[in-house]
Formats: C-alpha cells, sequence, structure tokens
C-alpha cells in the first residue's frame, strides 16, 4: 500500500491559490478510485494522501502532476508499506 504525506514549501497564502486546481484535479482520481483518502495536516503543513494504485510509479506521476507539486508550492513524500492488521471492512482493498 502506499501513501504520500506533502510538505508545503510556500506560504500557505502561496499555497491556496493553488488549491482550486488541486481540488479539480484529485476529485477525479479519487472517482476513479487511483487515490482513496486525502487531506490537509492539521496544522496546515502539508497533506496526506493514500493511494488507491498499487504501482508506485504510478502514483508518482500522478503526485508530479499534481498543481501543487507542478507550481512547486508542495513536495511529496511517498511511503510504502504493507498492512498486515486491519479493520474487516477494509478487506475490499486487498482482494
Amino acid at each position: 500500500m502506499l501513501f504520500a504525506i506533502s510538505k508545503y514549501t510556500k506560504p500557505l497564502a502561496e499555497v491556496d491559490i493553488f488549491r482550486p486546481a488541486h481540488h479539480a484535479y484529485i476529485k477525479p482520481l479519487l472517482a476513479e478510485g487511483k487515490l482513496l483518502i486525502s487531506g490537509r495536516q492539521n496544522p496546515a503543513i502539508g497533506g496526506v494522501i493514500i493511494a488507491g494504485v498499487k504501482s508506485k510509479e504510478e502514483f508518482k506521476n500522478i503526485l508530479d502532476n499534481d498543481p501543487f507539486a507542478k507550481e512547486g508550492v508542495a513536495e511529496y513524500q511517498i511511503v510504502e508499506f504493507e498492512p498486515i492488521f486491519y479493520h474487516p471492512s477494509l478487506n475490499f482493498l486487498f482482494e
């Protein structure tokens, strides 16, 4: 399973300029199942995105094309991990 943690590289006011484009980019990927969850960290220093894709290369490509990355207001770190324990309601993710 893959997730990414982003870190804003510019002040929040500058990040917010690109937030509508970021949301417009993310929402179809969620609808397609390529992403599962996306949201801002608290405090607002970046965000977290959980991938629906299995390929690290595909996930990296998705993140590289995010307006936040393209505009240089955020950097992403991809983390790959092997879920061992999870709630049974999430079985569909691992079938």
